[in-house]
């Protein structure tokens, strides 16, 4: 399980690693990412001995789920846009959706935040995990393709299932998410699908 774990979290942060780094070229971007993704959402959702050892490695600000969690995020927050990366983003948010299960992942995204990439929307020096990740589901829903709308439901349950355990959230952030509540209540959003209304419950 180590051995997996490890292979995949060094293939998934081959990505952020790649903009970032002084050398240009230094790192090279894999572009297996989806793959790997599956691969981590089958074992995670059908060995429940791997999911248990992927959620009790810690939640501190290197711990495996800190780890795990930060290039999933980069990944979906840099193809919310792109039409051909909307696979990604689906895949993505069904990891995400897995682990939010778990009291485990939500306890582990109480780290503080330390790891500023390009690629993700910055954060106050206070800021911890949880609210990269509202943050970035925000954004998500907010500016992303209009194919994802029929994930909308699972990006409000994976908030819905973290933000329990959530011992702080920093004011940017509770702004965005009551910028995104102010968005769905409208009646231009609600009326434009049936099953719309679903969502604020």
């Amino acid at each position: 399980f180590a051995l997996l774990v490890s292979g995949i979290v060094r293939l998934l942060w081959a990505g952020p690693k790649s903009s970032t780094a002084v050398l240009p070229q230094s790192v090279r971007e894999v572009d297996c990412h989806q793959e790997l993704l599956i691969l981590l959402w089958m074992a995670l959702d059908i060995n429940r001995w791997f999911a248990a050892f992927v959620l009790h490695q810690g939640g501190s600000r290197d711990g495996l789920l800190v780890k795990l969690v930060v290039p999933i995020l980069y990944h979906m927050f840099r193809g919310r846009t792109h039409p051909g990366r909307v696979g990604l983003v689906h895949v993505c948010t069904f990891v995400l959706l897995l682990l939010s299960g778990y009291r485990e992942f939500a306890v582990a995204l109480n780290a503080k935040h330390v790891a500023e990439l390009p690629g993700l929307p910055s954060l106050p020096e206070d800021a911890c995990y949880g609210d990269l990740l509202i943050l970035v589901l925000q954004q998500v829903m907010m500016t992303g393709h209009r194919r994802l709308s029929s994930l909308y439901s699972c990006f409000l349950t994976i908030i819905s299932n973290s933000t329990p355990y959530l011992k702080r959230m920093s004011l940017p952030v509770a702004v965005k998410l009551s910028a995104l509540l102010h968005q769905l209540v409208r009646p231009a959003f609600l009326l434009a699908q049936p099953h719309r209304v679903a969502l604020l419950r």
